[in-house]
């Protein structure tokens, strides 16, 4: 279960993808999708064929990739895992607009939050 959680964090950076956007795909929040990659959390089946479709790849596959994954580590050929700080190897445009559509909810939000401040204390 450990080394599936770890492929399913990799190929998501690998992908470019935030844990932000991920937990808004599967409707939860940012900090329960991250007890999934902890293993913190079970992963039931749905939630894993869920994963597998954001990530646009099967459940097999994501098995293959954990074995492929494992002895690439275990050779220490210098595999780069990227971190959250490198850029995303790939870019898709639904995936953009809908981190864009989380900016835009989030920014309205936040308006409304300063309109009420505003209010509430007066020059």
């Amino acid at each position: 279960m450990e080394s599936l959680c770890r492929n399913i964090r990799v190929i998501r950076e690998i992908k470019g993808l935030s844990q932000e956007y991920m937990a808004m795909k599967l409707h939860m929040s940012q900090s329960a999708y991250a007890k999934i990659e902890r293993t913190e959390t079970r992963l039931t089946v749905d939630r894993l064929q869920n994963i597998c479709t954001i990530l646009e790849i099967d459940i097999p596959q994501l098995f293959k990739e954990a074995q492929i994954l494992n002895r690439l580590q275990s050779a220490n050929n210098g595999l780069h895992v990227p971190n959250s700080e490198s850029p995303p190897y790939s870019t898709n445009l639904s995936q953009l607009r809908d981190e864009l559509l989380l900016l835009k909810e989030e920014r309205k939000r936040l308006l409304r939050i300063l309109e009420q401040v505003s209010r509430n204390h007066p020059d």
